[in-house]
């Protein structure tokens, strides 16, 4: 069994949709068992892994991969796999931990992927996993997992089994060269030596050697590798691929070789590189397939050339065609402008527009083209050529496979997953027409969908106005018209459904609006969403205790007995918070309610009396969360707010009113059940 802790994102963010989206839904029917660790609801796993994740504001990245992998032959029942991720979760010091877990059988080796939340589900606290240990610890784990299911005992680990079944660390070898997990993946997948071993077992012996610096090039320009200085280090050119001198060699490094060789020289022209030919791992050679293995090489260095041929024109000639589209088009807007136009700038708003959409739906129509051929070019020619091993099968050669296949227990090549993005396929700008032209004091052309009277949306020169603000296709076509004729500068007014609605198809099909921040409005709106409702019951008095009413029902009595509070004051805002919290304290809230409360509805009610301008500019990089639970804390619950709720908490009665409660009667069934709560506990003493 092999044991691999995966590779982080470059971006220093992975995510836990994307990981659990490629163990369960990419290939579901790859998936031969699939099961989840302490979590609730295992159909919205993602969303609360995802949910406790946040809680820690200082956990960059609380996502942790782990790939544990059988050998062939050995086919694991779902009781063994649970028990390997315990033990795996275990090894690695978050058996407490979220996790989900999925076994893939797509491949000739069976293989586990495991999703972990380093953020612990109660404390909250990010987990060092193993205490950064993790290559040792899952190593650790896939020998207890051979020993537990009696599996074939790995010997190129970190830890090998006794005679007595004791787990023992190897002792390092520090004459070995270590390789990295690209290298070594590398060489798996093409048996061809990477150019980091070609640099450590080809060109370091050669540097060293070297008593000039013309030597040195000299001799590296023997073996086909060329020496390049680059700013203040230095890289070996081995064939396409660059290497730093000093994974060669530590005591290769650009300054030791200075102080051996003296001032760096660069390599004189009449040195040229000798043709250097691929190398095969030692495997190959001592297999017996090294016939086999060339023309493997010849048969993907002919793929890679035709690849790269073929995408180089097509880059070029769609490359022409844009340029070519962007000149028509530029030559089209000269000669509009070209005439006059004094007098008649209604008739010019219309012949622009009819001309903007003219050009949106060519772009369109020669971009999605241009996709279109780049996909066939892709699946034509595949992500990459196919592994030796897998080419060895495709010869129907038994004896030279079965050579490769089975002579050595490397490391396994998993491919990354990709989650796919489905949209919604929305009728866009080539699907309406200029119907009718309206002209009046501000003139305008009518779009509509074709063979259909109904506009559904008119441009009016400076603004376009969309009739029917529920359709997702006007909205789409509007936006690319808009695009089109102002490029970024678009600014979109309406109610907070349109809005809403404008923010998700622009940022589904890539267009940009000027005045609204796509993530953050699709949050302040759904936002909104959930909070009408209580507003309406605030309105009326909700009589429910529910938090989110009693937040607006105690907002609009502060407010109206409250003349600081301005548009403008937002000290006065976190003031209202706190006297809104103290009085949620008073009629029996719970601080978990009073925190919703605040983050749930505080954005609400300062988009309500903001601008979306002011709004945006003022709150666009506000943490809601961190703000509540600081006023919670703090100036509800703490000791500042103690006194404001002693000296409330007199007017009990007319805040619980407020909220349409009765005071009087929850007291009375209050004390009731305490009542009723003494007799019970006098019964049982008794």
């Amino acid at each position: 069994m092999i044991g691999i802790v995966g590779a982080k994102r470059n971006s220093g963010k992975s995510s836990f949709a994307d990981l659990i989206g490629y163990m369960n839904d990419k290939k579901p029917e790859r998936v031969a068992f699939k099961g989840y660790v302490n979590i609730i609801f295992p159909e919205n796993a993602v969303e609360e892994m995802e949910a406790v994740a946040v809680q820690n504001k200082r956990c960059k990245d609380p996502t942790m991969h782990l790939i544990l992998s059988w050998r062939e032959m050995e086919s694991p029942h779902e009781e063994q796999v649970k028990e390997a991720v315990e033990i795996a979760l275990k090894e690695m010091g978050v058996e407490e931990c979220q996790a989900a877990w999925s076994l893939h059988n797509d491949t000739q080796n069976h293989h586990l992927h495991i999703a972990v939340n380093r953020v612990h589900p109660e404390k909250y606290n990010a987990i060092d996993p193993a205490g950064g240990w993790t290559r040792n610890a899952i190593h650790r784990a896939a020998r207890k997992i051979e020993l537990a299911q009696n599996w074939e005992i790995e010997q190129n680990g970190v830890y090998y089994v006794t005679s007595e079944g004791e787990l023992k660390q190897k002792a390092e070898d520090p004459t070995k060269e270590k390789y990295s997990k690209t290298a070594l993946d590398i060489e798996a997948h093409t048996a061809q030596k990477s150019a980091e071993r070609i640099a450590k077992e080809t060109a370091a012996p050669k540097i060293r050697a070297a008593g000039t610096w013309e030597e040195l090039h000299k001799n590296l320009a023997a073996e086909g590798i060329e020496f390049v200085k680059k700013g203040s280090g230095a890289v070996l050119k081995i064939d396409d691929s660059f290497v730093k001198i000093s994974i060669a060699g530590r005591d290769l490094s650009m300054t030791k070789l200075i102080a051996k060789l003296g001032n760096y020289e660069p390599r004189p022209q009449s040195i040229s590189d000798a043709e250097r030919k691929p190398e095969a791992v030692e495997r190959v050679n001592e297999r017996d397939v090294k016939t086999e293995w060339m023309r493997y090489i010849s048969e993907r260095d002919k793929y890679h050339k035709e690849k790269m041929t073929a995408q180089k024109e097509v880059g070029i000639r769609h490359k022409e065609e844009y340029k070519f589209i962007r000149k028509a088009h530029r030559q089209q807007r000269e000669n509009l402008f070209k005439r006059s136009w004094a007098g008649r700038g209604s008739e010019l708003n219309t012949e622009r527009s009819l001309l903007a959409a003219s050009q949106a739906k060519d772009i369109l129509n020669l971009r999605e083209r241009q996709k279109r051929e780049r996909d066939q070019l892709a699946d034509e020619y595949g992500r990459q050529f196919k592994s030796f091993k897998k080419w060895l099968e495709e010869q129907k050669n038994p004896k030279s496979s079965l050579l490769f296949r089975y002579m050595e227990n490397g490391a396994i090549y998993i491919e990354d997953g990709v989650n796919d993005i489905n949209k919604d396929n929305l009728l866009d700008i080539r699907s309406f027409s200029a119907r009718s032209v309206c002209f009046g004091r501000m003139g305008g052309v009518v779009y509509a969908k074709e063979r259909e009277q109904e506009a559904a949306f008119i441009d009016y020169g400076r603004k376009i106005v969309v009739n029917d603000q529920f359709s997702g296709d006007s909205i789409l076509a509007a936006l690319q018209l808009a695009n089109q004729k102002w490029g970024n500068k678009i600014c979109i007014r309406g109610t907070d459904e349109y809005i809403k609605a404008c923010v998700k198809i622009a940022k589904e099909y890539n267009l940009r609006i000027d005045n609204y921040d796509v993530n953050a409005t699709e949050e302040r709106t759904e936002a909104k969403d959930t909070v009408h409702e209580s507003q309406a019951r605030a309105q009326q008095g909700s009589g429910s205790g529910d938090h989110n009413g009693a937040y607006w029902a105690h907002a609009k009595d502060i407010l109206a007995n409250m003349a600081r509070v301005d548009k403008t004051g937002a000290e006065d805002y976190s003031r209202l918070d706190t006297m809104i919290g103290i009085r949620m304290r008073v009629t029996g809230h719970t601080p978990a309610q009073v925190c919703d409360a605040i983050e749930t509805n505080a954005p609400v009610l300062r988009q309500e009396k903001l601008s979306p301008e002011e709004f945006q500019e003022k709150y666009s990089n506000h943490d809601w969360r961190s703000y509540a639970e600081e006023t919670t804390k703090r100036f509800v619950y703490g000791t500042r707010g103690y006194k404001q709720f002693v000296d409330a908490d007199s007017d009990a009665p007319y805040l619980y009113k407020i909220e349409g409660r009765d005071f009087k009667a929850e007291k009375a069934e209050q004390e009731k059940a305490q009542g009723q709560m003494r007799s019970k506990g006098a019964e049982i003493d008794d």
